[in-house]
């Protein structure tokens, strides 16, 4: 999922191209260590190699939207991404029509500390 609670403990799914060995190109594997994923800038728990397409870990807790990031460590070589806004931790999402308006909306909460919008 890409919404979870401000507590975390979701479990996510991370998929992308070439998450093993840099020469992998296919390879897959019960364990690949050499992996890390942030959400928030906070390290994911329970990072679960499951093939060479995709990465489940389990998200920490946070406060509306964060960056997502992989990290492959291949010896020398070191790989990553990032995905600005990929999970959103929230209590609540809402959505609705503005009677008579034809306009719709979305609002999330809560906001960030120090009343910054999330």
């Amino acid at each position: 999922p890409r919404v979870g609670p401000r507590g975390g403990g979701v479990r996510v799914t991370v998929t992308g191209l070439f998450f093993g060995s840099a020469y992998s190109r296919g390879y897959e594997a019960d364990a690949y260590a050499n992996i890390t994923v942030d959400v928030g800038g906070r390290p994911c728990d329970g990072v679960q190699f499951v093939s060479d397409t995709e990465v489940r870990c389990t998200v920490g807790e946070g406060v509306g939207p964060s960056p997502v990031s992989l990290t492959v460590h291949d010896g020398l070589l070191t790989r990553s991404a990032r995905v600005e806004g990929g999970f959103t931790h929230s209590l609540v999402y809402a959505a609705g029509a503005l009677a008579g308006s034809g306009n719709g909306f979305v609002a999330a909460g809560p906001a960030r500390a120090g009343g910054e919008e999330a």
